[in-house]
């Protein structure tokens, strides 16, 4: 794993997409540091990776730092993956914008306190926050809420809260690919296009 030299970028014509206004707020030029990257796995073939950043400093962010933050990006489709299909965020029920926005907002505040609890359960077991069940911590939750908010003394009650979210670790597998396809058929339903009591017999 080597560093390649810095490399500047200008910016590019303006897509059709983007207001001029918006084009305007972005500098000329940025400048950013290209790191090759070996990637060796068991059973597989060794390949290289272009990591381009533009964390430039190399003593401040080594290249085994980058090299071990690249191998993590699949965690970010782990946490879309948690608000998603959890946190049951994939279809948001409101309406209305505002509505939506709070919706969002309620959806984050949770994820975040959730977050929290296993990054306290990860620190008391001595272990990365990664490797604790984000669906398992959030029943742990949602099932000793309602103690918590019955009895005077929490300390105890927490303590065994984060026990419970340490029960379930999560497999490392870095490098992990998935394809982008469905496993699942959608049934040959037609869609709803009216309300629910028009498809009752006799309505129309």
């Amino acid at each position: 794993m080597f560093s390649l030299p810095i490399e500047v970028l200008a910016k590019p014509v303006r897509p059709s997409w983007m207001t001029t206004e918006e084009y305007a707020t972005y500098p000329d030029s940025i400048e950013v540091r290209e790191v090759r990257v070996r990637i060796e796995t068991d059973g597989f073939r060794t390949r290289e990776v272009l990591v381009v950043t533009d964390l430039l400093e190399p003593l401040q962010y080594s290249k085994d730092d980058l090299a071990a933050l690249y191998r993590r990006r699949w965690q970010a489709e782990l946490n879309l993956r948690s608000l998603k299909t959890h946190m049951q965020m994939d279809h948001l029920r409101c309406k209305k914008p505002h509505r939506v926005r709070n919706e969002v907002r309620a959806h984050m505040i949770a994820y975040n306190l959730i977050r929290q609890l296993m990054s306290e359960a990860a620190m008391k077991a001595n272990v990365q926050p990664w490797q604790i069940s984000f669906k398992n911590s959030m029943q742990t939750l949602n099932e000793m809420l309602p103690i918590l908010a019955a009895i005077d003394d929490h300390a105890k009650l927490c303590e065994t809260m984060l026990k419970c979210c340490t029960q379930h670790a999560v497999g490392n597998r870095p490098d992990r690919y998935e394809p982008r396809v469905v496993k699942r058929r959608p049934k040959s339903y037609t869609f709803m296009t009216k309300p629910r009591s028009q498809y009752k017999p006799g309505k129309s």
